[in-house]
């Protein structure tokens, strides 16, 4: 219903609701018209009018079953939470997108956006729940991509995400698969630091030490890394591969 229209001789475009309500006026007009006047005998054919006035409204009929006006509001709120984002107008892009989330409770997209709107109006506190929420969301549907935009996001923002120890680990090797080391590093640095009794630490100590080595080119932290490894876990399966990374590393 935003739609304008150019017609030809007119200086400025005119709006499609208006031309779509001055066609059906004129169709019901024309239709009383001939009513009157086939009342005070004179035969007029309102077949024409009649079709068009009956297929407007059969027109509606379609759409409202198929749920277009729903579809199309979802559209248009979409829109305008876009461009007060780029307008920079945080405060309105919060409301935009709080109405966006409302009619699709189960769109990431649409959580990641209303989180950066909110950090970006500096309530954090609100913008790392709806991250949470997005981010929670994409690790349950296994989706890496939107993973990697999001939470490179929360990284560039230095924001603590508080992730459990299984999600940093799984994530940190989505973000080496998706060719981002430093974000890698950083989460499997997370998990050697706060998560020292866990199950991943391990896996996590040997890739963050090739990491280092292979993707950052730091020797130095990957010497430091990988030594840790051999000491704490003296009896691992991957001790050799471990040691050999070491020796590469030296010469």
């Amino acid at each position: 219903y935003r739609s304008k229209i150019s017609i030809i001789g007119l200086p400025a475009k005119v709006p499609a609701i208006t031309l779509l309500v001055l066609t059906v006026c004129i169709e019901m007009g024309m239709t009383i018209w001939s009513i009157v006047q086939k009342m005070q005998g004179n035969a007029m054919d309102t077949t024409a009018h009649w079709a068009h006035i009956f297929g407007f409204f059969v027109g509606l009929g379609i759409a409202q079953s198929t749920r277009m006006f729903h579809s199309g509001k979802q559209e248009y709120l979409v829109s305008d939470a876009k461009t007060a984002s780029k307008s920079g107008s945080p405060l309105t892009a919060v409301k935009r997108w709080e109405s966006v989330l409302a009619l699709q409770p189960e769109s990431h997209a649409a959580m990641f956006e209303l989180a950066k709107a909110w950090i970006s109006a500096n309530d954090k506190e609100h913008g790392l729940q709806y991250l949470k929420m997005a981010i929670d969301r994409v690790v349950a549907q296994s989706n890496k991509p939107a993973f990697a935009e999001y939470a490179e996001f929360a990284f560039e923002a230095g924001l603590e995400m508080g992730m459990s120890v299984q999600t940093l680990y799984q994530t940190g090797g989505w973000m080496e698969e998706a060719n981002n080391p430093l974000l890698a590093a950083s989460l499997f640095t997370e998990i050697t630091v706060k998560h020292k009794g866990s199950d991943e630490i391990e896996m996590a100590t040997l890739r963050l030490g090739v990491i280092q080595s292979k993707k950052l080119n730091e020797p130095q932290k990957a010497i430091e890394t990988l030594e840790n490894f051999l000491q704490d876990f003296p009896k691992s399966d991957w001790r050799k591969f471990a040691e050999d990374t070491l020796r590469s590393i030296r010469s």
